[in-house]
């Protein structure tokens, strides 16, 4: 992917973009601050940026420093799995989005049955993130499958509401000085 030309970002020779607050992204040609807790897929807010934690063991759900199962000796928690797990992992995949989306998950495990989970996601609008939502949701669920076994109910119906997020305009450092974590 080529990068934009500096002049495109409004940005002149020397100079950094940076934020005070939350991480600096890219996302649906716009530049900007991605307001601080709010972090992407597979990072998590560490209280300074937004950084990748160790992963916690299969079966379970990282809540904040902690590891928690959502699988016990008997049987996979489908409820607690898609509140844990699936649901943050949808909004996160939201890049910029001026409105709040919305997605309507059913999953369905006929006789409890892990190997026989489906998994199916809508949308109330035509947001340009949804197909990789409805692909990381379908990789969820595989790797659930993978688990084999029983689950706690056959069927499941989640709505999940991913808030409006816009982002904050970044600073702009001039070229004559150091200050600025995070700078472009």
């Amino acid at each position: 992917m080529d990068l934009p030309e500096v002049a495109w970002l409004g940005l002149h020779e020397g100079e950094k973009a940076f934020c005070s607050e939350g991480s600096l992204e890219l996302a649906q040609g716009r530049i900007g601050c991605r307001p601080a807790k709010l972090c992407r897929a597979r990072t998590r807010w560490d209280g300074k940026s937004c950084s990748k934690p160790l992963p916690c063991p299969v079966g379970s759900y990282r809540d904040e420093a902690l590891c928690k199962p959502f699988v016990t000796q008997t049987a996979v928690d489908l409820s607690l799995w898609a509140n844990k797990v699936l649901k943050p992992e949808i909004c996160a995949l939201l890049a910029v989005n001026l409105t709040a989306e919305t997605f309507h998950v059913v999953v369905d495990a006929p006789g409890n049955a892990l190997a026989e989970l489906s998994l199916a996601v809508e949308s109330t609008s035509s947001t340009p993130s949804f197909p990789a939502v409805r692909r990381a949701a379908e990789a969820h669920a595989e790797a659930l499958r993978s688990i084999h076994g029983d689950t706690t109910t056959s069927h499941l119906e989640l709505t999940v509401v991913c808030p409006a997020l816009t982002f904050l305009p970044p600073k702009i450092q001039p070229a004559d000085t150091d200050a600025g974590a995070g700078a472009l």
